[in-house]
């Protein structure tokens, strides 16, 4: 392998310092685009360890200048001497980001905006300048010092014509020159015959080896300097567009580049004044793109910078190429920031003359109240109220002509024909086949990271600033695709026949094997390089698409603002008329609502029109998945509890970019589709008392109940549809036969509005087919979120949409990070808090640590907590942390603090205690509790705290369920299911009315559970609704208190959205940990009914329970007694509704297709009779991951 292809395969970061350490004569061996990135490194790095030498000296300089009174607010008349020091300061990088990063500043009364003037550019202000410091000849003589070899200190003729460009003609005729330099050499190279001069020096015969040398040179450094110029200086960057260079500028630049040469004859003339500068105490504010009439005939720069990237003379070069990408992004988010600049004035004009309005008209309606009042008093006194009003009306008319005279000295355009903007939508229209040179570069393999980021910046603000170019964007970058898809199957079947051949290979012998392997390995070599990178072209393609078909209000708000302006603009409005009203109701939000569609639509065509893309990825991923299992396999036998990280086999790495491009383009739909419809997440319908809503995100939904066979099983009283199926019993897994493929329904929301004309069908590169693969491919989803969990915030932000679909573990990581990205953020606003010290007594844990953290904020809590135990001497350094989270997990249970209680079904979890309202300050302790256990999960500490599955479910938000009842009060779940099965009077229960009674130690309270509910019997059509209605009060209402108050304190230290992707039980899982759990022990501890232990399915089960990984032995543990927590002396101890009750395996009579239920209270599993292990294996899966969410009996 040669240095060039070691050199690609390492990572960014190792390839960059390889590049800049490495000695010359290894340079020399690379292609000249590594050569050139390697160059561009190497200066960049040589500036930066300038500026960290210089930094100390310059910031001295800086406090110096500041203390002599530098400081002076440009506005209030600081000397030229002060705008000159912070002009410096801002070269040395000491003054805060120029006009792209936000940092400019406005003086006193004006408004600013992120991304305004430079340092520079104040400092241009301030000095005033209305004649030019040089002359065009001494401009070119500067200008020629590019031809250097070696060239001058590095930035030091850039910082010189940046203090130039200060004069608005010179820095026309600078800007106009630099890029003459830069056509000349790109023409010179392009072989037409043109000629851009030489190069002067002692290092000329070095740099200039190759013909082409010179040509190339200078046009970087030209480039350089621009982008310099532009980044330092707002009006450089917004001046860009404006200019134009002919061929004859091109040539009369080549000619001016020899020594001695002098300006030729259409530029003799010297430069002229700066006629916008201001004079006396008039100011003149013009826009800094108005036309330029010295180049009048050719070709704009914008278009020009354009060509550059398409051109052969810089296509193969990656340091032009970022350069001029560089050059075009500033340009275009300068203009973009003018824009919007442009667009907030005129709404905050319309504000005020509206403001203006309305408080005349108040003090109208005042002065006449007062006059009708006054009307009885004498005539005299009538006559001195109604001439005040007149005395106001003359002296606000007088201010009203002084703001006249004012707005005619300062005049505001309405419309932005003389804007940047203007002037690059003019050179875009005039061909917008220009824009095929950027989306090429998107396609192109061989390029940096950086140049494909960039181009990428450039797609989005090309089309922000100029809308009308999405269409020509998007039509070039799916012609890359399109010239792409046959070389991503053919990457795509590579890997799959890689798979098989592994595949094939361990069924044969030994000979047979290794040939077949290296066959499969010559194959897989023998791919050509554009095969190999065809996926992450596509990927790269399919995030400019889906950004710049995304559609945004606040753009469209923007358009419809500029809109305005230029009409009035076009009418002729004075300074004082301003745009009308915002455009609003159903009309509009309907017309918002088709381009939002309609965008959308066509997202979904460019992904559809990669459809054998697709069905290729998925052949590839099946015969992936085999692999994948072994690898984690091997991860679990070598770390117990299979917490090492499964290697990726390598054809899953080839097959990312695709699974990306995958998802990337069907979230770019979802966002259009939910932001038309903006459906609830499985929120619950409903205003009565006792309906519990959410809009959390649940682990299943609506349609994927249908697709996999399950069912909800409440009522309306928890907004939820009772199946019509009578309740037959109390297992908690669904009894639909699951042995039909799934997922074949539609996996996705369906809205309503998809059915207008078919608009939104759902084909195969929409979201139901994401969905559906994630679903059939879920372990190759996983393993690649497993090993880059970053994804899940990007390109595979969709998987959060069906949590469901993600392992636990992923889950895990990505709570992880972004807890620590919120501690992170609060570090940097400067809201972290130092540590904080608590000193508790071990005999009571509880109400030492209330008293002493109850009253921090919960910025103080999430900082570093260090716990000392009184009257013992250790240092917290993670080990006493730990011991006071056990030992205050154990006195919060302590039945004598009357807090919690066990949940009557005898699983050993907990409930708040309903009558716990006999300590005053309960609630205060709940969320004290609720912050504790949030600060426990915040820092990565495991609670042995086990709460009942209604529990964490309100903690989740999640919709209470019928089945929920049978965890929270078994017998009394026993009686609701007798009286829902049984007529009332049969039962004896026709005395029922819609109340129920609440004790409180021993006196009883009636509550209605409906207005008036003690006087309304309950019958047999409304028994279903009085069980709901019931059930909601035993579960939620009797304690909702409590639960608000500890849910509160929870989410104050760990957000609600940040958890809202777990289940339940995952909850349980990430608050308590993975219990390890002793299979043999729970084998030897369970009795079977309707089996031997010498029985198929027996032997089957126990095999593949010994196989599972820690997670789902837990969810296993969680699925038939309740909870994962172990009992202390092992499973002989564990404890059912009656006292000890050990696991029980009992054979389901019926289909052996079904699924394996639970109950719970009895510590009992159903186990159907499969016929083969896998399919055990499959069931029982499906049934521990999907079947605990509580979707019940139906």
């Amino acid at each position: 392998m040669d240095n060039a292809s070691v050199i690609a395969s390492f990572p960014e970061e190792l390839r960059q310092e390889v590049l800049i350490s490495a000695d010359e004569s290894v340079l020399a061996t690379l292609p000249e685009a590594l050569q050139a990135e390697a160059r561009t490194l190497r200066e960049r790095h040589a500036q930066q360890m300038r500026q960290f030498q210089n930094a100390g000296a310059a910031r001295a300089a800086a406090e110096a200048a500041a203390a002599d009174g530098m400081e002076d607010d440009d506005e209030a008349g600081g000397t030229a001497a002060a705008a000159f020091s912070r002009q410096l300061r801002t070269m040395l990088g000491l003054s805060g980001p120029g006009p792209l990063g936000g940092g400019g500043r406005g003086g006193r009364g004006e408004r600013t905006w992120p991304g305004g003037e430079t340092a520079a550019d104040r400092a241009a202000k301030a000095a005033k300048l209305a004649s030019p410091a040089v002359d065009r000849d001494a401009l070119l003589t500067l200008v020629r010092l590019l031809r250097l070899a070696p060239p001058p200190a590095k930035g030091l003729l850039s910082k010189v014509l940046l203090n130039l460009a200060a004069h608005a003609p010179t820095r026309d005729a600078l800007l106009r020159l630099l890029f003459a330099n830069l056509r000349a050499a790109m023409e010179a190279n392009e072989g037409g015959g043109g000629d851009c001069g030489a190069l002067y020096g002692r290092d000329v015969h070095v740099v200039c080896s190759k013909p082409d040398a010179a040509a190339r040179i200078l046009a970087k450094r030209a480039l350089e300097t621009a982008v310099f110029l532009a980044r330092h200086s707002a009006h450089v960057s917004r001046r860009i567009p404006a200019l134009a260079v002919t061929p004859s500028d091109a040539a009369d630049a080549a000619a001016a580049g020899a020594l001695g040469a002098k300006s030729p004859p259409k530029f003799a003339n010297e430069i002229g004044t700066d006629e916008t500068v201001p004079a006396g105490n008039r100011s003149v504010l013009l826009p800094a793109a108005r036309p330029d009439a010295g180049s009048a005939g050719g070709d704009g720069v914008v278009a020009l910078l354009l060509r550059c990237l398409g051109s052969t003379a810089f296509a193969p070069h990656v340091g032009h190429l970022e350069l001029i990408l560089q050059l075009l992004d500033a340009t275009l988010r300068s203009s973009a920031f003018e824009l919007d600049r442009h667009v907030s004035v005129l709404r905050i004009h319309r504000e005020d003359e509206e403001k203006r309005k309305k408080a005349k008209e108040e003090t109208r309606k005042k002065a006449e109240e007062e006059t009708r009042k006054k009307e009885s008093e004498t005539r005299g006194t009538a006559a001195e109220i109604t001439e005040a009003p007149e005395e106001e009306d003359e002296k606000k008319h007088d201010e009203k002509k002084h703001d006249e005279k004012k707005d005619d000295e300062n005049p505001r355009p309405h419309g932005t024909e003389d804007f940047a903007v203007a002037r690059i939508r003019e050179a875009l229209a005039s061909d917008y086949a220009r824009l095929s040179a950027v989306a090429n570069l998107l396609g192109r393999d061989g390029l940096t990271d950086s140049v494909y980021a960039k181009a990428a910046d450039v797609c989005r603000a090309l089309a922000d600033v100029a809308p009308a170019s999405r269409d020509a964007l998007a039509s070039a970058l799916s012609a890359q695709v399109r010239s792409r898809i046959e070389d991503a199957v053919a990457n795509l079947e590579s890997v799959r026949f890689t798979a098989s051949a592994g595949r094939t290979a361990r069924t044969m012998g030994a000979k047979e094997a290794e040939a077949e392997a290296a066959a499969a390995a010559a194959a897989a070599t023998k791919l050509p390089p554009a095969v190999a990178s065809s996926g992450s072209a596509i990927l790269r393609v399919s995030h400019v698409v889906a950004a710049l078909l995304e559609f945004d209000v606040d753009a469209a708000r923007r358009e419809e603002t500029e809109a305005a302006g230029n009409a009035l603009a076009a009418a002729g409005a004075g300074p004082d008329d301003v745009i009308p009203p915002p455009r609003s109701g159903a009309d509009v939000e309907a017309e918002r609502r088709r381009r939002r569609k309609s965008m959308g639509r066509a997202i979904q065509s460019f992904a559809a029109e990669l459809n054998p893309v697709w069905a290729a990825l998925g052949e590839a991923c099946t015969v992936l998945e085999p692999q994948i299992a072994a690898a984690a396999a091997v991860a679990a036998a070598s770390s117990r509890g299979g917490t090492a990280a499964p290697a990726l086999p390598a054809g899953a790495r080839q097959i990312q970019p695709v699974v990306e491009a995958y998802f990337a383009l069907a979230a770019a739909v979802n966002d259009a589709r939910n932001a038309t419809t903006s459906p609830e997440r499985d929120g619950g319908v409903g205003s009565g008392e006792g309906t519990v809503t959410s809009n959390a995100a649940p682990s299943l939904d609506e349609d994927d109940r249908a697709a996999f066979g399950l069912s909800r099983v409440t009522s309306p009283a928890f907004g939820l549809a009772r199946s019509a199926t009578p309740v037959a019993g109390s297992g908690r897994a669904p009894p639909t036969d699951p042995s039909a493929p799934r997922p074949s329904a539609d996996l996705a929301p369906v809205a309503e509005e998809e059915a207008d004309a078919g608009a939104d069908k759902d084909g195969p590169g929409g979201v139901t087919s994401v969905w559906n693969f994630a679903n059939e491919h879920r372990s190759v989803v996983n393993a690649l979120v497993r090993s880059q969990p970053g994804l899940l915030d990007g390109s595979l932000r969709l998987m959060l949409e069906k949590p469901r679909l993600l392992d636990f573990d992923n889950k895990r990581s990505y709570i992880r990070g972004k807890l620590k990205r919120l501690a992170e953020r609060e570090q940097m606003r400067g809201s972290h808090h130092g540590p904080v010290r608590a000193q508790v007594n071990r005999k009571q844990v509880l109400t030492d640590s209330f008293m002493q953290l109850q009253h921090l904020k919960p910025a103080e809590l999430r900082g570093r907590l260090t716990i000392q135990f009184s009257g013992e001497e250790g240092i917290d350094a993670g080990g006493v942390s730990r011991e006071w989270y056990m030992l205050l997990a154990r006195d919060m249970f302590n039945p004598d603090k009357a807090l919690f209680e066990l949940s009557p079904s005898g699983d050993g979890a907990y409930q708040p205690f309903g009558n716990s309202g006999i300590n005053e300050t309960h609630l205060a302790y709940f969320k004290f509790i609720g912050r504790i256990i949030g600060k426990a999960v915040y820092d990565g500490y495991l609670v042995d705290a086990h709460f009942t599955r209604p529990f964490y479910k309100h903690m989740l938000d999640i919709p209470l369920n019928y089945d929920d009842m049978e965890a929270f009060d078994p017998d009394y779940h026993k009686s609701l299911v007798y009286m829902l099965e049984h007529p009332l009077e049969e039962s004896g229960l026709d005395y029922l009315t819609m109340s129920a009674t609440a004790d409180y130690f021993g006196m009883e309270t009636v509550v209605d559970l409906i207005p008036d509910g003690r006087d309304v019997s309950v019958n047999d059509d409304n028994k279903l609704e009085y069980v709901n209605l019931v059930a909601a009060h035993r579960m939620t209402n009797a304690i909702k208190e409590q639960i608000a108050a500890f849910t509160e304190g929870f989410n104050d230290i760990v957000p609600h959205e940040i958890i809202s992707i777990l289940n339940p039980s995952e909850l349980e899982l990430l608050i308590s940990g993975t219990p390890e759990i002793d299979i043999d022990d729970l084998k030897n501890n369970t009795e079977y009914t309707g089996y031997t232990t010498s029985a198929p399915q027996v032997r089957w089960f126990w095999e593949v329970v010994k196989d599972l990984s820690e997670e789902d032995r837990a969810r296993l543990l969680m699925f038939v007694t309740g909870t994962s927590k172990v009992p202390l002396d092992g499973f002989k101890a564990l404890q059912g509704i009656s006292g000890p009750q050990r696991f029980q395996i009992h054979k389901s009579y019926g289909s052996g297709q079904r699924l394996c239920s639970a109950h719970t209270c009895f510590n009992q599993l159903d186990l159907p009779e499969y016929n083969t292990k896998e399919e055990l294996k499959d069931r029982l899966l499906f049934a521990i991951r999907e079947g605990s969410e509580g979707f019940g009996f139906g």
